[in-house]
């Protein structure tokens, strides 16, 4: 009985994201039929955004340079087909790069999708 209170414990421990180590945490309410966007910040050659944790259900997922906006870095999501259910992406980014200096600011970013048909 104790060897089973114990795996039910640890189970509990470990499914539990610690999201204080996320600089912002976004949650995402939204239909499988669209595509989320999410404008991190990051403009320039010097600075970054990069997905460090790839979201499961997805048929897009990636940060894009939109250029009409000098070049800021947008992470896009749309979930597979008909998916319903829970997804997240991890992203980290780095500013305050003169270009001659390295960047200065990192922010980790977690975005937590709860994707419905309706």
């Amino acid at each position: 009985m104790k060897r089973l209170w114990l795996i039910l414990f640890l189970s509990f421990v470990f499914s539990c994201e610690d999201k204080d180590e996320y600089d912002k945490a976004i949650q995402v309410k939204m239909k499988n039929s669209e595509i989320y966007k999410y404008k991190t910040g990051i403009n320039g050659d010097e600075e970054g955004a990069r997905i460090t944790k790839q979201a499961e259900h997805f048929e897009i997922s990636e940060i894009i340079r939109n250029d009409t906006t000098k070049w800021e870095a947008v992470y896009r999501y749309k979930p597979q087909g008909n998916y319903v259910g829970n997804d997240y992406v991890e992203i980290n980014t780095d500013q305050g790069s003169n270009g001659a200096n390295p960047s200065t600011i990192f922010k980790k970013i977690l975005i937590e999708f709860t994707i419905t048909n309706k």
